[in-house]
């Protein structure tokens, strides 16, 4: 993390006053105008621009799979997720490679993961303000947020709000077609890096069929975050039915057994 210093009000009127190539006493310097380090500087755009587009990436998706509509009607799937944590709703939306393989196409895609739950890890307590109360279920109490409290307890609040970029190219422009690794370029042990950001934007945005300012992609495909709960309620659907269709035959087989049985021992007493 970076630690930066405002300048006052005297020390930036120092500062200008050497911009404009005053020398030291025509600035004023026994007045107790100290010149300004290089370390005060502020942080650039560059150095802020790709966590906070990868944060609000995050944040969409979450809220994709939040508010995405249940069985095509105004009901919704926060009461589905607020009782759980959020590494329980990625574990609940994270497919199997099998799964993954059997059940995604170009029309209807699964994706591999729901959302960062790394970067949520980074930022629990960004995460926790922006969706507060953004439904009557994700009070302070629900599992989700108690979770995400717990979480921004654990963490120092001046670590997680002023993470800046301090290795890596910080440039690059959108790209929702490109689908970095969900491995590709984590941390591990280290400060994120510019790359580290990117792919997680880049990575939600494709998820999300958004640009990285909100606007749906030409030909976006429907948004279904929540699919793989579906495939799974018909998979336990269909192991219940044949299970039950096992049983069935199986009571059907032991009973004309029994009636075998009851035919040949009234032949042997004939």
């Amino acid at each position: 993390t970076v630690r930066v210093r405002c300048p006052s009000a005297d020390e930036a009127d120092c500062n200008n006053n050497k911009a404009r190539g005053n020398s030291a006493e025509e600035n004023g310097a026994a007045d107790g105008c100290a010149p300004l380090r290089a370390a005060a500087l502020l942080p650039s755009q560059s150095q802020l621009h790709l966590p906070l587009r990868a944060k609000f990436g995050l944040l969409s998706n979450l809220l994709d799979l939040m508010s995405e509509p249940y069985n095509k009607n105004s009901n919704n799937y926060v009461p589905v997720h607020a009782r759980r944590s959020p590494a329980n709703i990625h574990a609940l939306l994270s497919p199997s490679e099998d799964t993954y393989q059997k059940f995604s196409t170009d029309e209807e895609p699964l994706n591999k993961e729901p959302f960062d739950l790394e970067l949520l890890e980074q930022c629990p307590g960004f995460v926790r303000r922006h969706l507060l109360n953004y439904h009557p279920l994700l009070h302070g109490g629900c599992a989700f947020m108690k979770r995400l409290t717990a979480m921004t307890d654990a963490r120092s609040d001046a670590d997680e709000d002023t993470v800046l970029i301090r290795e890596g190219d910080d440039s690059g422009a959108a790209n929702v077609d490109s689908q970095p690794s969900v491995d590709e370029g984590r941390k591990r042990g280290r400060p994120w890096t510019a790359d580290d950001y990117r792919n997680s934007a880049l990575e939600a945005e494709r998820r999300a069929q958004r640009t990285s300012w909100g606007d749906l992609i030409p030909n976006a495909k429907a948004i279904k975050p929540n699919r793989l709960i579906d495939i799974e309620i018909r998979n336990a659907a269909r192991a219940a039915a044949l299970s039950y269709k096992s049983a069935d035959e199986k009571r059907t087989a032991d009973a004309a057994k029994r009636k075998r049985k009851k035919r040949k021992k009234e032949e042997e007493n004939e």
